[in-house]
């Protein structure tokens, strides 16, 4: 069984986890409206080792990263498939 306290940490880590992914799908999404959710998460997960230790930080930081970017695609920027 484990501890009330390592499973509120852990609920924690999944939930920071989770909202950090949301927000870093929504930039490009907004972004490049041909891109889907499933193509960013699945780049996402490709590029960003999601079990080890700090990927919710990377993630954060790429978020924050992309946000002040996102301007510079053009509306009808086309994603090669």
């Amino acid at each position: 069984m484990t501890p009330p306290s390592t499973a509120a940490r852990l609920a924690q880590q999944a939930a920071r986890m989770d909202a950090t992914m949301t927000a870093a799908v929504a930039g490009p999404t907004s972004a490049v409206p041909a891109m889907t959710p499933e193509s960013v998460v699945a780049a996402l997960e490709a590029a960003v080792p999601i079990p080890v230790r700090g990927a919710a930080w990377f993630l954060e930081e790429l978020s924050a990263h992309l946000a002040t970017r996102m301007h510079s695609f053009p509306a009808n920027h086309v994603v090669r498939q």
